[in-house]
């Protein structure tokens, strides 16, 4: 590294002392994030591609993409370089980055001397919006040399038990997109539709979502890149009828990366409808189009495609359903998304149940089926529904995947990792050699679950990373957190906690989506990966995070997990009696639902509890109950 310091915007950076100051403040870095700014501020003469990047810092060139994609999110945030037009290091696509600021080298005899307090090696800090003052306060002295959780104890259930359900919560996403032989940079277009504004009788509801669904799908056919159904679902749960504020929108665009966001109108007006598309966001002049048809489906249609050609698109042509029966089920299949969409699984079924047995009897109208009792938890009737399709769909190879990756998630909730991984092989095959599809996507996402249970780490991490450029490439920023929260719990089970926290503190976006139950599984991943790096202040904002998803969480195992988290955290830095206090809550939990694995934890973090504070005899009784 250079001997020189260097000096840029009110930075210090300080290769050699390995420290970078701004306005004299320390600012923390995790090692690896460190040496990345270090090599491009020292090659600031030329753009660095990402491959050379890769090898210089990591020593080896087979770190997945990913990795350094978070690792420079990590540089960005420190230096506060994280708007559209980067004023330290911009991003050169399809190759790497290049150092733009200007730099003053200061000679290294001027630099101060080193605090003899401050460590020569910055250590990874969390930074959650959602920690409080109280929370976030300095851990005494000797809490934050308190020895991590056991390598054999509650630390590795946990994160095994994060593993699980969280690669679980991944299998279920609605959208995940092929893998690319070739690195794939995030559309500059990318466009983001709200719900609906309905205005019709009561009936009409499932428009809101159903249309919206496809109006997407018909931009998307168009060629113009859309954010995913279920992405837009979650980030507007929360938001108010009609059209957001300006704040709100840039909220949303932000959390999505949509450089475009589009709102649509659907209004029965005697005896026709009437749908109309305008941008809200990131478009002068605003664009308006509408259409009117009988039909809403036929106005929507017409209003999607002059949309399109107003973005500069051109409509597929050809595909629209021709006879009144065609028409008719098109609008019900519709229907169902919307419901689907909304988690209005009964409603789906009773739609797909009023049709004739004729049209019940469609592979699609059975795939739907199945579909909602494996979201519905009925894991036999899924399956038998999955495998009646399989000999009817040899024909048709999509079909056929879709299928498979369904069984696939079957076996998975079923722990079945090895038919999880034949199902996900088969599905590969069919359509590896074909167009890129969302289903040769989820099959890889698939495998990588399948292959992480089986602690094939390597293995998995290639097919997570493979998933995770394509889904930047679309827009699907909630499978990019998921797909991150789960490479950042493998990182932490093969014990390479500094590259997983960075991964874990991206999977942070999951709150935008409202996604609780997997952002509370990268919470305590990321609390005790900050544990084993003897880091224990920067893990007690995510105790306080823990502590606000276990309050809204209906699945009581997962509460009484985060507990047990949130115990082993207060109790490192020092919080004694508020450490006990959560074991209480989840060994009170565990014995009255008869959930020996939690309580197990729980003891095991009470017998560490009891021995740091000299109880020897409580801690040995603790111990030979688990």
């Amino acid at each position: 590294m250079s001997v020189h310091r260097l000096r840029f915007e009110d930075f210090l950076l300080d290769p050699a002392r390995r420290e970078l100051r701004r306005a004299g403040a320390p600012v923390k870095l995790p090692p690896k994030a460190f040496d990345c700014l270090v090599y491009l501020a020292e090659h600031r003469d030329r753009a660095v591609g990402r491959d050379e990047l890769i090898a210089a810092v990591w020593g080896r060139a087979e770190v997945a993409d990913n990795l350094l994609d978070q690792v420079m999110m990590r540089v960005r945030r420190a230096l506060g370089d994280t708007a559209d037009e980067r004023r330290i290091v911009r991003t050169m696509p399809r190759f790497g980055y290049a150092w733009v600021a200007p730099v003053e080298v200061v000679d290294a005899a001027a630099a101060p001397a080193a605090s003899t307090s401050e460590s020569s090696a910055p250590v990874p800090v969390a930074h959650s919006p959602h920690a409080s003052a109280t929370d976030a306060s300095p851990a005494p002295v000797a809490a934050a040399v308190r020895t991590p959780p056991r390598r054999v104890g509650s630390r590795q259930r946990g994160l095994r038990l994060a593993a699980a359900a969280l690669v679980a919560a991944v299998a279920l996403a609605l959208a995940f997109v092929p893998r690319a032989r070739h690195r794939a940079a995030a559309p500059a277009d990318v466009a983001l539709l709200l719900p609906v504004a309905v205005r019709a009788p009561a009936d009409q509801a499932w428009v809101r979502l159903g249309v919206m669904d496809y109006i997407a799908d018909r931009l998307r056919a168009a060629g113009q890149p859309m954010v995913p159904s279920d992405n837009v679902v979650a980030l507007a749960r929360e938001l108010p009828a009609g059209v957001p504020d300006a704040d709100a929108l840039a909220r949303l665009a932000d959390a999505s990366a949509a450089r475009l966001v589009l709102s649509a109108q659907a209004e029965a007006i005697g005896g026709y409808w009437r749908v109309s598309v305008a941008s809200v966001r990131g478009r002068e002049p605003a664009l308006r189009v509408e259409a009117e048809s009988q039909e809403l489906l036929d106005a929507a249609r017409a209003a999607a495609d002059r949309a399109a050609r107003a973005l500069g698109h051109e409509p597929p042509a050809g595909d629209a359903p021709g006879a009144p029966g065609e028409r008719a089920l098109a609008a019900l299949l519709r229907q169902v998304q919307g419901a689907m969409l909304d988690d209005r699984l009964d409603v789906a079924r009773a739609l797909l149940e009023s049709l004739d047995a004729e049209r019940r009897a469609l592979p699609e109208v059975r795939f739907r089926l199945a579909q909602i009792d494996f979201r519905g938890g009925r894991l036999d009737a899924a399956q038998a529904g999955f495998e009646a399709l399989l000999p009817g769909a040899r024909d048709d190879p999509t079909l056929q995947a879709r299928v498979l990756n369904a069984l696939g998630n079957v076996a998975l909730r079923r722990d079945d990792y090895a038919a999880t991984e034949r199902r996900a092989d088969a599905a590969i095959a069919l359509l590896e050699s074909a167009p890129p599809s969302v289903e040769l996507g989820r099959a890889l996402v698939g495998r990588a679950i399948a292959r992480s249970a089986q602690n094939r780490y390597d293995e998995s991490v290639a097919d997570f990373a493979s998933a995770r450029v394509v889904l930047e490439s679309v827009g699907d920023r909630l499978g990019l957190a998921r797909v991150d929260a789960n490479l950042g719990i493998l990182e932490a089970r093969r014990d390479r906690y500094a590259d997983a926290l960075p991964l874990l503190e991206a999977a942070a976006r999951l709150a935008d989506f409202h996604d609780s139950g997997s952002e509370l599984f990268a919470c305590v991943a990321a609390a005790y990966a900050h544990l084993a790096l003897l880091d224990p202040a920067a893990a007690l904002p995510l105790a306080a995070r823990l502590h606000e998803l276990a309050e809204s969480e209906p699945n009581p195992q997962w509460v009484r997990y985060a507990d047990v988290t949130r115990a082993d955290v207060l109790a490192a830095n020092g919080r004694i009696a508020d450490a006990h206090a959560a074991l209480d809550a989840a060994t009170r939990s565990a014995e009255q639902d008869a959930d020996d694995a939690l309580l197990g934890s729980a003891r095991l973090a009470a017998a560490r509890l009891a021995l740091d504070e000299g109880r020897a005899g409580a801690a040995l009784a603790l111990a030979a109950a688990v």
